[in-house]
């Protein structure tokens, strides 16, 4: 029989792998040992320190995204330029304040003018000054003022009612000729000529020192302020500034706008002339050429020594 002698080949077959087997020491269920490890020593690896697992910050975070590290010319560069819109309103601001600046002193010229109109036309300057507690407002006032500042009782109660009548005068002639169509005409400007003959002058009956005092008294303004100066002037050049107070030119006191201009435009033009000037408690000389000064003016006030 051929079949015997191949079946016994194959399991003369099966038996000798069986045996290398277990020789070996493993069975076909277990898994095949490691591999051999070189016997060469080795150096121990350190063991690894445990790092603690980081905890988000959430101000860190925060930080981060609104100030984020960028490149030139990135988005968050040009958020730190200057703002064009803030600049322009930042310019605004300037205009502004410079332009209210300006208000202020052409409102203070506005009133000086209004004071001289009301003088020429008889009407109390400080009628024009709501609230003004001035004494040249009332008869009563100005005479109260004359007294104080020298002047005899009778001699201002005389130099009032001269005063009074002359203004009403003017009032007078002022309106017939409204009335008679003549106002602004020859005939009118020979007759307030007329009137103006017989003006009472206030400073030529009293003296500059009495006029002075009654000036102060009264509540008026009784000096010429500079108010600004204009580059390359005599009076830049001669130490003027803001805020000082023109006492004499030339030798003649100082009490408004147009004792300053007919002093300036009077003798010799560029003739070496005394300005005396107070600056708060100090009061110094300054040598000028004689004719404009070159600074912009304002009237103030102060106490007469």
């Amino acid at each position: 029989m051929r079949r015997e002698p191949a079946i016994l080949a194959v399991v003369f077959a099966l038996g000798a792998v069986t045996g290398a087997l277990a020789v070996a020491g493993l069975t076909p269920d277990q898994p095949a040992p490691p591999p051999m490890q070189s016997s060469a020593p080795t150096e121990p690896a350190a063991p690894a320190a445990a790092a603690p697992d980081p905890q988000p910050d959430p101000a860190a975070a925060l930080a981060l995204s609104l100030d984020p590290v960028s490149e030139p010319g990135s988005a968050a560069t040009d958020a730190r330029a200057p703002d064009p819109l803030q600049t322009r309103l930042e310019e605004m601001r300037a205009g502004w304040n410079r332009m209210e600046n300006e208000v202020t002193r052409l409102s203070r010229r506005m009133a000086d003018l209004e004071q001289r109109l009301a003088a020429v036309q008889g009407t109390p300057a400080a009628a024009l000054a709501a609230g003004s507690p001035r004494l040249s407002s009332t008869p009563d006032g100005q005479r109260s003022a004359l007294v104080q500042a020298g002047l005899a009782d009778e001699a201002a109660t005389e130099l009032i009612r001269r005063q009074g009548e002359q203004s009403l005068a003017r009032l007078d002639l002022r309106d017939i000729a409204a009335r008679e169509g003549w106002l602004g005409t020859d005939r009118y400007r020979e007759e307030v000529a007329r009137l103006n003959e017989g003006n009472v002058d206030l400073r030529e009956e009293l003296g500059d020192e009495v006029y002075d005092r009654y000036l102060y008294t009264a509540g008026e303004d009784n000096r010429v302020r500079v108010d600004g100066i204009i580059p390359g002037s005599v009076g830049e050049m001669a130490g003027l500034a803001p805020g000082d107070l023109v006492e004499t030119y030339a030798g003649e006191p100082i009490f408004t706008f147009s004792d300053l201009r007919e002093a300036t435009t009077g003798g010799e033009r560029g003739e070496l002339v005394q300005v005396r000037v107070r600056r708060g408690t100090q009061t110094f000389d300054a040598w000028v050429a004689r004719g404009p000064l070159g600074v912009q003016l304002d009237s103030g006030r102060a106490e007469p020594r």
